[in-house]
């Protein structure tokens, strides 16, 4: 009897509105907390509000009160005063407004580093709120080494790699007073580069203004997510616009406009601590990805865009085709393709190269009649003599790669060369593409093409089984939105 009256009252003190709630924090108290955590004398302690605001007491009379209301909630107002105290360590260990300077974020690393020990000293000697913060703590220190590589690795290549034909035209164009066009429509940041005629000359990608940038105007966030794909971290996305042109230059396939590292400065480029204003706007020196406009294309129409890409000339399919899977794109659809009716143009490919694999977005090219055979005998001629090896070692020599993006690469072309060996089409070569198969050759280097085909022929055997076929289709969307 007596644990069922405990078990209804602490029911009935769970829904009280005053009990502390994750939607009723209130981020504007995180760093007041952490002030007044810092000032605490030894004869004080601490109570929350609902909104996670620390309160601190003093006198024998309050003490007494509260740990009576205590009592009486099961140790709840401990729970609620403890769960404020890590909301606002939380806080401090994730704000990702961290500068875009390599110096200064060590600064800052150094700096919380030695704010968050002086705070987890002080907190553990609170009575009754000891806690331990070393995880948050360690996160923190990894995010934000991870955001001084990538800004090392750009300020370097644009520097080492920047000083290129088409980044001082681009450069000239905007010193004679020529003023760049944000690209509208987008979630990432990219300004077109045009003379004084108002002609389209290059499009110009700044680094952070990626999506999930520090600068981005829709979505923001800090340097080295992975909230738009697994296998790409924001604020990497200009290297792989550069290596897609090499591979594509490498290739002699000509479908990727020519794509260098640049520099630019200009006061319309965006910075979130100006905004949208018009006046007072500061020069801004910008690095990303720079590349040549084509003329005479265009997007294709959402309405009919599988129609459009029907009428390509085969050549261009199996190119755009053979591109997507060296790359590992994985954001290719009707609005990354440029067209003049006949030959494509492949734009957009900063989510490619992925570090880990996930579903590749060129799912679209079983629409092709032409992809139902095999690839022509001058495409696979391509593919077979193709030397991963030399390929890797380009990259390497002309833009900033991790080593698993290398490794993904070696897989994807391994499967790729077992499918054309045995004469498979496009349309059978895309399931290799997907876990069961990918997972067979994975983190090999001796073995790599031999279990590729090992992974082929048990594609071939499952194939006759109509049932597995139709599981593996359904499994598979036939659109990208």
């Amino acid at each position: 009897m007596i644990s069922f009256l405990k078990r209804l009252y602490f029911f009935c003190y769970l829904n009280r509105p005053w009990r502390l709630k994750n939607e009723l924090f209130d981020r504007q108290y995180a760093y007041p907390n952490l002030k007044l955590l810092i000032k605490l004398k030894s004869n004080e302690w601490l109570t929350a509000t609902k909104q996670a605001q620390l309160i601190k007491h003093q006198g024998s009379i309050k003490h007494l009160a509260n740990r009576f209301i205590n009592l009486l909630s099961f140790n709840r107002l401990k729970f609620r005063t403890q769960m404020a105290i890590y909301f606002s360590m939380a806080l401090l260990c994730h704000d990702g407004e961290n500068p875009l300077d390599p110096i200064d974020l060590l600064e800052r690393i150094k700096m919380k580093q030695r704010t968050f020990k002086k705070l987890n000293a002080k907190i553990n000697s609170i009575q009754g709120c000891e806690q331990n913060f070393d995880g948050l703590i360690d996160s923190y220190t990894r995010r934000s080494l991870v955001q001084y590589r990538i800004l090392k690795e750009v300020i370097y290549w644009t520097d080492f790699k920047g000083k290129n034909l088409l980044a001082k035209k681009a450069q000239e164009v905007i010193a004679s007073g020529s003023f760049p066009k944000k690209v509208g429509g987008r979630t990432s940041g990219a300004y077109f580069i045009l003379n004084k005629l108002r002609d389209y000359l290059f499009i110009f990608k700044p680094f952070d203004e990626e999506i999930f940038g520090p600068n981005n105007t829709t979505v923001r966030s800090s340097l080295g997510c992975r909230l738009m794909r697994k296998g790409v971290l924001s604020g990497e996305s200009c290297h792989r616009e550069v290596a897609a042109y090499i591979v594509d230059h490498y290739l002699g396939l000509n479908i990727v406009p020519k794509t260098v590292y640049a520099k630019l400065s200009h006061i319309i480029f965006h910075d979130n601590a100006e905004g949208n204003r018009l006046v007072n706007r500061r020069l801004k020196l910008k690095r990303g990805s720079l590349q040549q406009y084509i003329p005479n294309t265009r997007h294709l129409k959402p309405a009919n865009h599988i129609q459009e890409l029907q009428l390509l000339s085969p050549i261009s399919q199996e190119k755009l085709f053979v591109l997507d899977i060296i790359i590992g794109s994985v954001d290719r659809h009707y609005e990354n393709i440029l067209t003049d009716g006949q030959d494509v143009v492949a734009i957009d490919n900063g989510l490619s190269f992925v570090d880990r694999h996930e579903q590749y977005f060129w799912i679209w090219y079983h629409h092709f009649d032409h992809a139902k055979s095999p690839l022509s005998a001058s495409m696979q001629a391509c593919i077979l003599d193709l030397d991963v090896e030399k390929l890797i070692l380009c990259l390497k020599k002309s833009c900033h790669l991790d080593e698993r993006c290398y490794q993904r690469l070696k897989e994807r072309v391994a499967l790729l060369v077992a499918g054309v060996k045995k004469q498979l089409a496009p349309t059978q070569i895309r399931h290799l593409l997907t876990d069961d198969y990918l997972k067979m050759v994975l983190d090999l280097n001796n073995q790599l093409q031999t279990k590729a085909e090992q992974a082929v022929d048990l594609y071939l055997q499952r194939s006759k089984n109509t049932r597995y076929l139709t599981m593996v289709h359904r499994a598979i969307p036939t659109e990208v939105c």
